[in-house]
C-alpha cells in the first residue's frame, strides 16, 4: 500500500512528470535493516603492558570471539552480495515491469525527470532510507518503460550501497544535461559521480571523494603521521562556474576536513577547496590537486 505521498503517482503519469523531483514511499517495504556503527578504538595505554600477554583462558575467549567475528562478517558479506545481485543497476529484469510498480518494492523512490525530456527519469530506489539504494535511469510512457540505461564499468564496480543526492547538470560542452550523484557507503565515504547520457548509455566524466574518510591527504593540510581526515559535514559542496578566460565550466569543491591525531585529538579543521577541470580532448573531467585556502579573517 502505498502512503499518501505517492498519492500522486497516478497523476504523474497521466501528466508526463513533473517539473522538479518527487518522492514517494511505501509502508510495506519488507526489507528491514538494522544499522551497525564502528567506532575506531582508542590508544589504550595505561604505562603498562598487562594486556600484552593475556592468560591462556583470555586468550582462548580472544580466538573464539576472533572466529564468531569473522563468521559473522562473512555472512553479512554473503548477504550484501545477494542485495547487490538483487538490486543492481546491472539487473534489468524489472525493465518488462510497469513503471508504477516499481514505486511498491522500495521503502522511497525520488524520482528525478531530464529536464529535456520528462519521459525520462533518474529514479532513486531505496530499500532502507539512506543505507540501501539504487539509481536507475529509464525512458517511460505513460505505465510503460521503454528503455533502460546501461551504466558503465567502472560505476558498477564502484559505486557505494546507496544515493545520497541525485540531479541533472546543465554544462556548456554537453548537448544534455549531466546526470550528478553522491553515493555513500554503510561507512560514510562516499564519492561524486558525473555522467553523460549517449542515447540510452551514461559515459562517467568524473568520480573523485566527496565525503567520509579522506584517504591519503596532501601535506598542504599537516595531517599528523598515523592520524586521520575526514570531510565535514553530509559531503563537500559542489559547485560548477568559469575560471577566468576558460571557455567551459569547472567542478569546484569546497568544505572542511577536520584532522586527529594517532590519540584521537582534535586539531584545527582546514578548509579545502579542489577544481575539477574539463578536457576538451578526453571530454572528461580532471581534478587539480586540492588546497586550503586561508579563511578570511573576521
Amino acid at each position: 500500500m502505498l502512503t499518501a505521498r505517492a498519492a500522486g503517482i497516478g497523476e504523474y503519469l497521466q501528466g508526463g512528470g513533473p517539473a522538479n523531483a518527487l518522492t514517494y514511499g511505501n509502508r510495506n517495504c519488507l526489507f528491514v535493516c538494522r544499522r551497525i556503527r564502528v567506532e575506531k578504538p582508542g590508544c589504550l595505554d595505561n604505562g603498562s603492558h598487562k594486556n600484552m600477554n593475556p592468560p591462556p583462558t583470555r586468550r582462548i575467549g580472544y580466538i573464539l570471539i576472533g572466529c564468531f567475528c569473522a563468521i559473522v562478517a562473512a555472512l553479512l558479506g554473503v548477504v550484501g552480495r545477494v542485495m547487490a545481485k538483487n538490486t543492481s543497476t546491472k539487473n534489468q529484469d524489472w525493465a518488462g515491469e510497469p513503471f508504477s510498480s516499481q514505486f511498491e518494492k522500495f521503502e522511497t523512490v525520488t524520482v528525478v525527470p531530464h529536464p529535456s525530456d520528462k519521459s525520462i527519469v533518474a529514479a532513486n530506489c531505496e530499500r532502507a532510507k539512506q543505507w540501501w539504494g539504487e539509481i536507475r535511469l529509464f525512458k517511460h510512457l505513460g505505465d510503460k518503460i521503454e528503455w533502460t540505461a546501461v551504466f558503465p564499468k567502472d560505476y558498477l564496480e564502484s559505486r557505494g550501497t546507496y544515493v545520497v543526492s541525485c540531479r541533472w547538470v546543465p554544462l556548456a560542452m554537453l548537448k544534455q544535461p549531466a546526470l550528478e550523484l553522491i553515493e555513500s557507503t554503510h561507512m560514510g565515504n562516499g564519492s561524486l559521480w558525473l555522467f553523460e547520457l549517449n542515447g540510452k548509455e551514461l559515459r562517467s566524466l568524473l568520480h573523485t571523494p566527496v565525503r567520509g574518510y579522506y584517504w591519503q591527504p596532501e601535506a598542504v593540510f599537516g595531517v599528523p603521521r598515523e592520524g586521520e581526515a575526514r570531510y565535514v559535514g553530509a559531503h563537500l559542496n559542489v559547485e560548477y562556474g568559469k575560471e577566468e578566460g576558460a571557455e567551459f565550466e569547472s567542478v569546484v569543491l569546497t568544505g572542511e576536513v577536520s584532522i586527529q591525531d594517532l590519540t584521537g585529538k582534535e586539531l584545527p579543521t582546514k578548509s579545502y577547496e579542489q577544481r575539477c577541470i574539463w578536457d576538451s580532448d578526453k571530454r572528461v573531467f580532471t581534478a587539480r590537486p586540492p588546497s586550503s585556502p586561508k579563511r578570511p579573517e573576521r
